[in-house]
């Protein structure tokens, strides 16, 4: 350091601490140090020297800090979530004493590392300072966590200081609410007092940890449940809460307990399908992303959910919708009671407007499923080839093998005597006496799981009055769109299903495995179109045996992938098809053959409507409406809407804006009831509301009703967890190698194979056994198929053990055991026996005759018997003179001619009528 920059600085001491002004010259080739140069500590020396710190001195800026938060603590929300979502960032600029500095000085704003990337944002990244303080608000976007802001002085970027800010989720989605159970087996076939973890798992619309302090509520049909909890974050992405199952009287039917969660969802709650009741206009159904279904009998008066995941205990266990996610709602005129709602859980309907549900996918319990009507028949024992000892059923059914539960009923009476075979069931005679009655009918009670995937998020639904099946209730030709796995169709209402998804030849493409809609041509039920999530729209002709895929043509393709909505002119063959998707609308003239874009399109008034998610048609008049879904992040302006189109699609415009609500404008469900003149519509947005209009879209009014009886952000989950019983072994006889369908009376014929089922499972629950179980078949006379396995855990439905005991014995009969053992440490050792005589060897006595027939006499006899085999046995002679009884006995020749001395050979063949076996008994007759 010169001297000159040491005089300076003593001097500028001075002057901060007295009144002396500071004058300064210099000469002699000095030259004094600039304020920045002060600032930095330099002085013109020639850089070899010492160079001190910057100078910090009272008045001079030493430090920013953070002054307050608003609000504080520095704890926000995301955006949309209803919580704040910006905070205001004050901070000072102090010098060495943490004194306020005066005076301009210009602070610059960063947020650190890009912050979260879900669209965070500063009001302003530069501010002067006024009376040492500076401002900077800190906008939330869509993500959760923690973002660090940074403020630094202008000049000197290294005085800085950083604030961390927290922003918590949003409210639940019912799209990421789910339970889980670990694990699913209770442990020990103990009946009451297990307790079962189940875990509930949520996130926000975005993926986020719900906010603080949501509550979480339980319920179950039976059993108990711990009743409520709060939410805490886990990870980056969800929120937990653990929770027990404890069982207890009364016991479940089934043998499962549903469990149900509840909370409640945010602004992005949905109605995601609506549907009016084509007789009264004032009944609406709404389908929810997570809370069912919604019902209204006033028009939008008043609400109450009616698709909810419980109802009650006992015998109304069935009686609910477990799916909450509802996409698509179908009621055909012809019966407009009947509601098919498309869910998260499978394919549901209810048939008395709501009240009750069923699945008709998924596990369910199938009664009195009737088979047909028995013709009778008769069977000779002795002469089984006279009959056949059983009758045919057709029993095509996705069976889950649970047949502990399996009940066949012949005349209203359960019977055991049946068997399967393919895709028939074998009802055999009754109990072996080889005589079945005619005109019984068969029915069958089973539990039933089928192999549609979820989730279904459309459904389509056979309009034809001839399809409608009075004993069901309800249609039985319904196709289901699922999300993942293509098409899938019933014709027997639900009782079996089979994928419908094949394209046909010379498609060189796949079916679309994610189905967002489906429409069917009510003038010609077999012409269905299937629009995809990525792969575009799709249409059969055949009902769904084989599907084309629509393209258009080079001139005019089709120029969609996402197609949300389909609508159609029912015609034979149907000719006018509009789509709606994520690239707006589309129409076809010539049933698909070719493709066009609106004239006007809807994305003319706002070029953010792209994104079309329902379209529907006036049946009256052909006027069309279309629903398109806004910026969910920036309800600003009404971008989302509702338009309309009186030219077949050619031209569209925008009817009046709905309410300025949340989430008015982020539109995913429309639903119109056509008329001479003016229209009744109802739209479903975001915030799970719904706006009804009179005048064709002229004007709306939200109809969500009143608390308690309104339109709701209720969110439900549901699950199932085992609820053990105790053990039961069953040993059932299938079919005899010799006697055909079942077994008689008598026992296992020798040489005979004999096949059985042994179903063990927990008592009257069909369910399977707990892992580490071991079961072990084995028979005491015989050989057989034999089983010494120790069971792993497993899920549910029971296991069918085929066991096949052959009689090999080479000797006399015995009573012989097929004995199941299982062995379990909680509940000891259990066995179940079923035994049969076992028929020894086939044999004949004598072996040979050797008869004389005494002088004068002119006949001689001996006994002849036989054993063993099945003992049904047929006896013959050759020579007309021998005679003996066919089922044996004494054999006699008789021949007034026979001289003495002469010598007669005969054969007596005896057969086994079941084994086939058969021995000679060769005969010698001399006469004396």
């Amino acid at each position: 350091m010169n001297a000159v920059t040491l005089l300076f600085r003593v001097l500028l001491a001075l002057s901060l601490f007295s009144a002396i002004p500071l004058l300064v010259s210099c000469s002699g080739g000095g030259t004094p140090p600039t304020a920045a140069e002060l600032a930095a500590g330099a002085g013109g020396g020639d850089g070899g020297e010492d160079v001190p710190g910057p100078i910090e001195l009272p008045g001079v800026p030493s430090n920013i800090i953070l002054e307050s938060t608003n609000p504080s603590p520095a704890v926000i929300g995301i955006t949309g979530a209803g919580a704040t979502e910006s905070i205001i960032l004050t901070f000072q600029i102090v010098d060495i004493n943490n004194d306020p500095v005066t005076g301009a000085h210009v602070v610059d704003f960063e947020i650190l590392h890009g912050g979260l990337n879900g669209g965070e944002k500063l009001n302003n990244v530069q501010a002067a300072s006024v009376d040492s303080k500076v401002t900077t608000v800190f906008n939330s976007g869509i993500k959760a966590g923690t973002v660090q802001i940074r403020a630094s002085l202008h000049s000197d970027p290294t005085m800085q200081t950083d604030v961390t800010v927290a922003i918590t989720g949003g409210l639940p989605s019912g799209n990421a609410f789910g339970l889980s159970f670990g694990p699913l087996n209770i442990e020990g076939l103990i009946t009451h007092g297990l307790t079962q973890e189940v875990r509930t798992d949520i996130s926000d619309y975005f993926s986020n940890p719900v906010a603080p302090n949501v509550q979480v509520s339980f319920q179950t049909d039976y059993a108990s449940v711990l009743a409520t909890g709060t939410f805490a974050s886990s990870d980056a992405t969800a929120s937990v809460f653990m929770s027990t199952v404890t069982t207890s009287p009364p016991d479940p039917e089934d043998g499962f307990v549903q469990v149900s969660a509840q909370t409640i969802g945010g602004n992005h709650s949905k109605v995601l399908a609506l549907a009016v009741d084509p007789i009264d206009e004032n009944i609406v159904y709404a389908g929810t992303d997570g809370g069912g279904v919604f019902k209204t009998t006033d028009a939008g008066t008043s609400w109450k959910i009616v698709g909810g995941p419980l109802k009650e205990t006992g015998a109304a266990k069935f009686a609910n919708l477990k799916g909450t996610i509802v996409r698509d709602l179908v009621i055909i005129s012809n019966a407009s009671e009947v509601i098919y709602a498309a869910t998260d859980k499978g394919v549901f309907i209810s048939t008395n407007g709501g009240e009750n549900w069923s699945t008709i996918t998924g596990r369910r319990r199938i009664l009195a499923d009737n088979l047909g009507v028995t013709t009778g028949f008769d069977v000779d024992p002795t002469n089984p080839t006279n009959g056949i000892g059983w009758q045919v059923f057709n029993f095509n059914n996705e069976f889950s093998g649970v047949r502990s539960r399996m009940k066949v009923l012949v005349g209203g009476v359960e019977t055991t005597d049946f068997d399967f075979s393919g895709d028939g069931i074998f009802i055999l005679d009754d109990f072996g006496g080889g005589h079945l009655d005619a005109d019984l009918n068969v029915e069958v009670d089973y539990d039933a799981e089928s192999s549609v995937p979820w989730p279904v998020y459309a459904l389509a639904v056979n309009p034809d009055p001839a399809d409608y099946d009075v004993n069901l209730g309800h249609a039985k030709t319904i196709w289901a769109g699922t999300y993942g796995d293509g098409v899938w169709k019933t014709v027997d209402g639900g009782r079996n299903w089979v994928r419908a998804s094949t394209m046909a030849n010379g498609q060189g493409v796949s079916f679309g495995k994610n189905v967002l809609s489906l429409a069917i041509n009510s003038a010609a039920p077999t012409e269905l179109l299937a629009g995809s999530d990525g792969d575009g729209l799709f249409k059969t002709v055949n009902g769904g045996t084989t599907w084309t895929k629509q393209t258009g043509t080079m001139a005019k393709p089709i120029n969609e992938t996402e197609v949300r909505s389909i609508t159609l002119l029912p015609a034979a063959p149907v000719a006018m098809v509009w789509i709606a998707g994520k690239n707006g609308i589309h129409y076809s003239t010539d049933g698909g053959v070719t493709w066009n874009a609106p004239v006007t399109k809807i994305t003319d008034t706002d070029p953010t409507n792209a994104d079309a998610r329902a379209i529907v048609r006036d049946d009256v008049d052909g006027t069309l409406y279309v629903a398109s879904f806004g910026d969910v992040l920036d309800r600003s302006e009404p971008h989302g809407g509702v338009y309309k189109s009186v030219d077949n699609g050619v031209n569209w415009s925008k009817v009046a804006d709905l309410p300025a609500t949340t989430g008015a404008h982020a539109l995913d469900s429309l639903a119109v009831v056509g008329q001479a003149g003016a229209d009744l519509l109802y739209a479903g947005s975001e915030g799970r509301s719904v706006f009804k209009s009179l005048d064709s879209g002229g004007t709306w009014a939200a109809v969500n009703g009143n608390t308690p009886t309104n339109l709701n952000n209720t969110l439900f989950t549901t699950g199932e967890v085992m609820h053990s019983g105790h053990l039961q072994i069953d040993i059932v006889p299938l079919g005899a190698s010799l006697q055909g369908m079942g077994l008689w009376s008598d026992g296992i014929y020798n040489t005979e194979t004999v096949r059985f089922y042994v179903q063990v499972a927990d008592w009257e629950h069909g369910n399977r056994l707990v892992g580490e179980t071991t079961i072990t078949i084995s028979t005491d006379a015989g050989s057989s198929t034999s089983y010494d396995a120790t069971l792993a855990d497993g899920v549910y439905g029971g296991t069918d053990y085929p066991v096949s005991w052959q009689n090999d014995l080479d000797g006399d009969g015995e009573q012989g055991c097929l004995t199941v053992s299982v062995d379990g440490t909680p509940y000891g050792t259990h066995s179940q026996k079923l035994c049969y005589y076992m028929h020894g060897i086939f044999t004949v006595s004598p072996t040979s005759l050797d008869l004389t027939m005494a002088a004068g006499a002119t006949s001689v006899a001996e006994a002849v018997s036989s054993s063993g085999g099945s003992d049904h046995h047929q006896f013959a002679n050759v020579d007309p003179n021998g005679t003996i009884p066919s089922i044996g006995g004494l054999y006699v020749y008789t021949n007034p001619a026979l001289s003495s001395g002469e010598v007669i050979q005969d054969t007596i063949t005896v057969t086994d009528n079941f084994t086939g076996q058969s021995i000679d008994i060769p005969v010698t007759i001399t006469k004396k």
